[in-house]
């Protein structure tokens, strides 16, 4: 048996795992167990397992791209994934931040249209459920704006604007429902819809275009005068229906 350092040892295991780079010196120090008659068969077990694993990780996350997908194209794509982003987290659910990029890399091999977006959206979502629910403020402070439209909005921690060319939202929502219970309908169609929490608990709801982008300068720091300025709010009605938003959502955690 040979000796060598052991980080030479995990080097040459974690390439073998993989990217499949045999490593004759490893294979000697492999002593199979069991009723594994070789330290090859050995290795496909590990090998094995670690795919099988970050698929299940992905799957967990990627609910969402996996419905839209189905099993087959789902575990075939999860194992490109793998095998060329390794994993290098403790928490197996933090693993796939890239794959919605990668997923894009492959849209036309794919053939799934909104594909990437509804990747981006499972990802929004994971990050949401794990964010820690913000405190929100109350009313009074919101009705500052109306006295001083200098002031800004601080969009609290647990809240998400998502936007897509084709209707993610309305097919990730069926995710979970058995196939007679489906309903189909025409997904080409623009979406927007804000995410947030509110007694941790997590929420979601589609608005418009208009109401989307006024939402988005808020959230990147404008004021409110910056933001009539610059969207030309003149219908006092359209201002009044984002505000309801906001208030009823309870996505602002400071007004400054």
């Amino acid at each position: 048996m040979a000796i060598y350092k052991f980080s030479d040892f995990q080097n040459q295991f974690v390439q073998m795992i993989i990217k499949d780079i045999e490593s004759p010196q490893l294979l000697d120090d492999i002593i199979p167990a069991g009723k594994l008659k070789s330290s090859v068969e050995t290795m496909r077990v590990h090998q094995n397992g670690y795919i099988a694993r970050l698929t299940e990780a992905l799957g967990e996350t990627f609910e969402g791209t996996w419905f839209s997908m189905g099993d087959e194209l789902f575990f075939e794509v999860c194992e490109q994934y793998i095998c060329n982003h390794h994993s290098s987290e403790y928490n197996l659910s933090n693993y796939g931040y890239s794959f919605p990029y990668f997923i894009g890399e492959l849209k036309n091999s794919i053939n799934i249209p909104f594909i990437q977006d509804m990747a981006r959206f499972d990802w929004i979502f994971k990050e949401l459920f794990h964010e820690k629910q913000h405190d929100s403020v109350p009313l009074t402070e919101l009705l500052k704006i109306h006295e001083n439209p200098h002031l800004k909005l601080e969009f609290g921690n647990a809240v998400k604007l998502f936007s897509s060319q084709n209707a993610v939202y309305k097919i990730w929502d069926q995710r979970k429902k058995e196939q007679e219970d489906i309903v189909h309908f025409d997904f080409e169609n623009p979406e927007f819809v804000i995410l947030y929490k509110d007694k941790n608990s997590l929420f979601s709801k589609e608005i418009t275009e208009f109401q989307f982008d006024i939402l988005t300068k808020f959230k990147n720091g404008l004021s409110l005068d910056a933001v009539i300025e610059d969207s030309n709010i003149e219908n006092q009605q359209d201002f009044l229906e984002i505000f309801h938003i906001i208030v009823t959502t309870k996505i602002i955690s400071r007004v400054y």
